[in-house]
């Protein structure tokens, strides 16, 4: 093992704010949006608050951290990261395959939104009237109705553009339809755009994240401040955080706050990993950490009164309840807010600003995901990189795969394509089992020596991380362990909308979907356990102890970060020598 110690010369940030912008950008996503506000009020309001934070200090900070932590000591993408925890290596496997799902169908949200953007510049608002090709019958104008007016069978405008304009949604996934080449077209110009942040390596794709990750947040707080001025906000903001203390006694509070908390910071997607190996090795990431607990749980509570302060204002506009138009997920940034925002004064202007607020917040963690699964596949065949653009070829070859493959959810069955991926592939019971493995990993396998690493890299002796360690052998994986059985326990027939139930052969493939990434855990620790030599004692001992050449690499990438620190330092001090 001695002889695998090396000095590394990976590529590093250029800046030492670049992670945590680039980590700000990708997991203060459309989550933080669509899915906490209405998490929140669903789950008791304020009250869901209590398991949200719990969850955060016991799940969030230390798996952000774990991950930040194991790109930054590998200096390696994620697929060989993991490496250093032998019996467990199979997660490095398992972040990719969620990682690679996640490529597939997240920029389909971002081409939707880039539809209705281009929608917002028209002089009349195509989801505000009835006079389009494709409304039926039953369609009326959001602008001039009522519900007392209304027959049983009546579809707003705003749900008919959605549903048979940008969807043409077919009755099910068995009915896959046409192609819906508008969307498509959008669909391929975000791949485009894609391909052009992250071509030139991960410091071309900082700085265009110093960008992408501040200009949402700055959206954000207008479309706050807007909101807080319209009548009704106040109603809105009352039902988003009203305490409904009871509720903590259901189980699936606790299991939509873990849920929330694994999913909005991006844990066991492998992103988190990649962008801590371009950490120079002295980074202190235990600070960038705490710092993003306050950015991206802030960013999510705040989002809250963005959407309520307006569906406040939509709800008292048509004389209805919060409750009967709150929704989340597409249902929220495509219905109800356009809907929304189509009855202020200048629509087109709040709509635009709306949506490219969503094409922002859903951009930047596009191309974070893709960055982190090009490189680290990369890393995984160096070679490829020795060709002439061996590199712009690699990449410009995957983004073309994925945006063929993205066709499959741009037909007018495509919806239901999208919502089994978003059900199974990155969300629920396989992340959470993947979360586990990380932390046992950590905690059981690094022990000790992996604690001696993180001492040597923050200056910190072994007390001062003693929080991390129990949390990672005991209270986050007990807990994970057991949102994970509730998960089984409670497991329902997948459903598009509440209302559609997907037929059993699909059900069939989401399951197959989620077992996908997790199965190569027990699958490559069998596998290393049978080839490996010696007595199945001795090689069970080597699988469950960090390597030596680990703690080598790193103190050799130490003291040559310190030399190279200390030689720019000479050299400005000569330089000034000259100078004076």
């Amino acid at each position: 093992m001695a002889g695998q110690s090396k000095a590394d010369t990976r590529e590093t940030f250029k800046k030492g704010f670049d992670f945590l912008f680039s980590a700000g950008g990708a997991f203060v996503g459309l989550g933080n949006l669509w899915r906490f506000p209405y998490l929140c009020y669903e789950n008791g309001g304020g009250a869901f608050l209590i398991p949200y934070f719990i969850f955060v200090a016991i799940i969030a900070l230390p798996m952000f951290f774990l991950e930040s932590s194991v790109g930054q000591i590998s200096r390696i993408g994620l697929l060989k990261a993991w490496n250093m925890f032998p019996l467990l290596r199979g997660i490095g496997l398992a972040s990719g395959v969620i990682l690679l799902y996640c490529n597939v169908y997240y920029p389909v949200i971002i081409a939707w939104a880039l539809r209705y953007l281009v929608a917002s510049f028209y002089s009349k608002l195509e989801w505000t009237h009835c006079n389009n090709e494709y409304n039926s019958p039953d369609c009326f104008s959001i602008l001039n109705a009522t519900n007392g007016t209304l027959n049983r069978n009546a579809t707003s405008s705003v749900t008919e553009f959605w549903e048979r304009n940008v969807l043409h949604k077919s009755s099910g996934i068995d009915e896959m339809g046409n192609v819906q080449w508008p969307i498509y077209l959008c669909l391929v110009a975000v791949w485009i755009l894609c391909y052009f942040c992250i071509w030139k390596g991960v410091r071309w794709t900082a700085k265009i994240v110093y960008f992408t990750a501040t200009a949402p947040i700055i959206m954000i707080i207008i479309m706050i401040v807007r909101g807080a001025t319209l009548d009704g906000a106040t109603n809105g903001i009352t039902f988003y955080l009203r305490p409904e203390v009871h509720k903590l006694a259901n189980v699936k509070v606790w299991m939509a706050a873990a849920s929330q908390v694994i999913f909005s910071y991006g844990i066991c997607f492998g992103a988190i990993v990649n962008l801590g190996s371009y950490n120079k090795i002295k980074h202190n990431l235990l600070r960038d950490s705490l710092f993003m607990l306050v950015v991206n749980s802030g960013a999510s509570f705040m989002s809250g009164f963005a959407v309520f302060s307006v569906l406040g204002f939509m709800a008292k506009a048509q004389n209805t309840t919060v409750e009967a138009v709150a929704e989340s997920g597409p249902g929220l940034v495509f219905l109800v807010y356009p809907h929304a925002l189509s009855l202020l004064p200048l629509p087109q202007l709040w709509c635009a600003l709306f949506f490219l607020t969503l094409i922002l917040l859903g951009f930047d963690s596009q191309f974070v995901f893709m960055e982190s699964w090009t490189s680290s596949v990369l890393d995984y065949f160096p070679r490829i990189q020795s060709f002439r653009f061996g590199k712009e070829l690699f990449i410009a070859s995957v983004s073309f795969i994925f945006c063929v493959v993205g066709i499959t959810m741009t037909t007018e069955g495509g919806i239901y394509v999208f919502n089994l991926m978003d059900t199974f592939a990155a969300a629920g019971w396989s992340t959470t089992t993947l979360c586990v493995f990380e932390a046992l990993a950590g905690g059981w396998i690094g022990g000790d020596a992996y604690l001696a690493c993180l001492g040597k890299i923050l200056n910190r002796g072994p007390r001062a991380l003693l929080y991390f360690k129990y949390l990672w052998r005991f209270v986050t994986p007990a807990s994970l362990t057991i949102i994970v059985i509730c998960n089984v326990y409670f497991y329902a027939p997948a459903t598009y909308n509440k209302v559609y139930v997907y037929p059993p052969w699909a059900q069939g493939l989401g399951l197959l979907i989620a077992c996908s990434s997790i199965i190569w855990i027990p699958t490559i620790a069998i596998y290393d356990l049978i080839t490996a030599t010696g007595t199945f004692q001795t090689r069970l001992k080597n699988a469950c102890r960090l390597p030596g050449y680990i703690s080598g690499n790193l103190n050799i990438n130490l003291k040559s970060e310190s030399e190279i620190s200390k030689s720019g330092v000479n050299v400005a001090s000569n330089e000034l020598k000259e100078l004076i």
